[in-house]
This record gives structure tokens, C-alpha cells and sequence, in this order.
């Protein structure tokens, strides 16, 4: 099981700090190896020195897709190597909205990452008016189909699944729905990549996840895992989450 930690635009450096020493102290080691953290960008240096002596795996929630340059605003891949980087989330569905980020600009993205030996989680998911279209599949398969054209198979990576309906509004995908978009991946890199690949592949999913839903959502089918928003701002509710799916 894998719990990823997208903080957004929340929690201060040393708020971000007293988190992760919360954790450190609740979770055993064992299990602190399947936590990724993304915290924003003002907290990652503060953070460098207790993810380097911590079980943790961390990344940051978006790069530009160069070595460097003038790029004002932007993160660069150099910089997250050095600081011991594991993973960037590429493709969430709010950049997408508020940034214009396209299934094409993601895969640069992610070809990008994965020369830098860096783990991208790509995200994907259909909004509100392709699921009541019943478009579910062919959105999450063009998605895939595009993100995923400069895609290295033999690089580690993930997927994670977040149907934008249900991010930050407290609906959550039923267990069927869930399955069905998980089992439509799963199925899509199988076809299109390997077999393998797609049976090593963690597939997380994300959309209000929370301690009241977290064990029925973790016993669907190719559930590998979840990316955490709102939940994991709260370290209580966070570390039940895990306590909760960690077998």
C-alpha cells in the first residue's frame, strides 16, 4: 500500500517540519517506506535533512521540463536530484484547469523525469460531465494513450486516479466506480505497453479520501494505494488512514 501526501499549497515550513517529526515518531519505519510526501515548494529545503535520515519517500508537485534556464517561477529537476528527490506529480487535474497543463506538455514531463531518474505520478481522471456521458474509459484512455507516448517501460512510474468530480468536494467514487477505472488502466498498459509493466505498475487513487472510506476504497481491486489532499493536512487523520489499510 502506498499513501501519497499532496499538501498543495498548505502547511508552512515548520509546520511541514513538526509533521514529519509527528510521523516519524507514530509510524514504524517499515511503513514510513510507502509514504510520498509533496509539500510545496517554500518547505522543501527545511524538510532535505529529515527526509535524508527518514524512511520517507518525498518529490515536489511540479518541474519544468529543462536542465535550467530562465525559467522564473519554475522547478528544476537539477535541483531535486541534488536534494535527493524520488518523485514529481505530473498532470494533476488542478494544474491542468488553472495552468493549462495538456496530456502532450505531460508527456515531456514525464520523459523528462524518467532521463533524471526521477519517479513521476502521472494523474488522470474524467470530470463530472464525461462521467454522466459514461466517457469514463475513453478519456482515461486518451489520457494515457498521449501522456504516456515518451514513456521509458523500463522506469518505474505510477498512475493515479482521481476523478476531478470528486477532488476537494467530498463526493467520493463508489467501489465499483473506482474498480472500473483502475481495472480501464490496468488494462490500457497491458495492451499498449507490456503485461509485466502493467502488473508492477501501482495505481493509486485519489478523491476525498478519508479514515471513514479509506477501507472500503483499499479493498477494490487494483487499488494500490492513495494520493491524499485535504486528509493529509491532518496528522491524526493521516496516520489513521494508514493504521487503518496497512495490511
Amino acid at each position: 500500500m502506498i499513501w501519497a501526501a499532496n499538501w498543495k499549497m498548505n502547511l508552512a515550513p515548520k509546520e511541514s517540519l513538526a509533521f514529519l517529526q509527528t510521523i516519524n515518531a507514530k509510524i514504524d519505519d517499515s511503513l514510513q517506506k510507502q509514504i510520498i510526501v509533496f509539500p510545496q515548494n517554500y518547505s522543501l529545503g527545511l524538510l532535505e535533512n529529515i527526509f535524508t535520515h527518514s524512511p520517507m519517500q518525498w518529490g515536489a508537485q511540479n518541474i519544468h521540463p529543462e536542465n535550467d534556464g530562465a525559467f522564473t517561477g519554475e522547478n528544476s529537476v537539477e535541483q531535486l536530484v541534488k536534494m535527493g528527490a524520488q518523485w514529481v506529480l505530473v498532470g494533476h487535474s488542478e494544474r491542468r484547469k488553472f495552468f493549462q497543463e495538456t496530456n502532450e506538455s505531460c508527456s515531456v514531463k514525464i520523459a523528462f523525469l524518467q532521463s533524471k531518474q526521477i519517479k513521476p505520478m502521472y494523474c488522470v481522471g474524467e470530470n463530472i460531465a464525461e462521467r454522466e456521458a459514461g466517457k469514463t474509459d475513453l478519456v482515461l484512455e486518451e489520457q494515457l494513450k498521449v501522456g504516456l507516448s515518451k514513456i521509458d517501460p523500463q522506469q518505474s512510474f505510477s498512475i493515479a486516479y482521481e476523478p476531478v468530480w470528486a477532488i476537494g468536494t467530498g463526493q467520493v467514487a463508489s467501489p465499483e466506480q473506482v474498480e472500473e477505472a483502475h481495472l480501464c488502466i490496468r488494462r490500457f498498459l497491458a495492451d499498449n505497453i507490456s503485461k509485466e509493466l502493467a502488473a508492477n505498475t501501482p495505481i493509486l487513487y485519489g478523491g476525498s479520501v478519508k479514515a471513514k472510506n479509506c477501507e472500503d476504497l483499499a479493498k477494490v481491486n487494483h487499488v494500490d494505494g492513495f494520493l491524499i489532499g485535504g486528509a493529509s493536512l491532518d496528522i491524526d487523520e493521516f496516520c489513521q488512514i494508514i493504521e487503518q489499510t496497512k495490511n
